[in-house]
């Protein structure tokens, strides 16, 4: 488990991990059953990262897309 837990405080992604589950990197370092549960679920968030990345590189597609179409009748939505 130890070992397991120190790549897991070393991760690129470990301050992610303490955002997505509302906790501070002490409270994941210095108990080590927080520890065990994050390093445990670090699959399954590596993939949702993972997914999040890929869905903005795919919007950031979709908008180029239609960044030139003028849209008639929707006018400035500030002013509303």
């Amino acid at each position: 488990m130890r070992e397991r837990n120190d790549e897991l405080f070393n991760c690129t992604n470990f301050a992610l991990y303490c955002s997505f589950y509302s906790v501070d990197e002490a409270t994941i370092k210095e108990d080590p059953v927080v520890a065990d549960y994050v390093a445990a679920h670090r699959e399954a968030l590596e993939a949702l990262i993972a997914g999040y990345g890929e869905m903005g590189n795919l919007n950031q597609e979709i908008c180029a897309e239609y960044l030139g179409i003028d849209c008639p009748g929707i006018g400035d939505l500030s002013d509303k």
